[in-house]
């Protein structure tokens, strides 16, 4: 068995805060497991921002990913990723993710 891990930011969240215009607030932090069989699991986490530093705010448009993912790890440690990762493998490895489709809810359609 290969697992392929890979960490993704998505939904990113500004507001006005104090006089700084798109401030970051909220970012979702995604961890997706991609199966040499080509199952994935895709585990996400809302995480939300702290306000920043006036002194030391950086333009929304020079923010790199680098930037942005350092200060959604700062929330989100290697110790719980290495846990993460651990659990997504067992679910692998004990046959529990099976493939399904998606459907909406019936009371969804009329």
């Amino acid at each position: 068995m290969s697992l392929v891990f890979t960490e993704k930011l998505t939904n990113i969240k500004v507001k006005q805060i104090s006089g700084l215009t798109d401030v970051i607030v909220e970012v979702d932090w995604v961890l997706t497991a991609t199966h040499s069989d080509g199952r994935v699991k895709i585990n996400n986490q809302v995480v939300k921002l702290d306000p920043p530093d006036s002194t030391t705010f950086s333009e929304y448009s020079s923010l790199t990913e680098d930037e942005v993912r350092g200060w959604v790890r700062s929330f989100i440690p290697d110790e719980v990723v290495e846990t993460r990762k651990s659990a997504i493998t067992s679910v692998f490895d004990e046959g529990y993710l099976i493939e399904a489709t998606s459907k909406s809810a019936p009371w969804e359609n009329s």
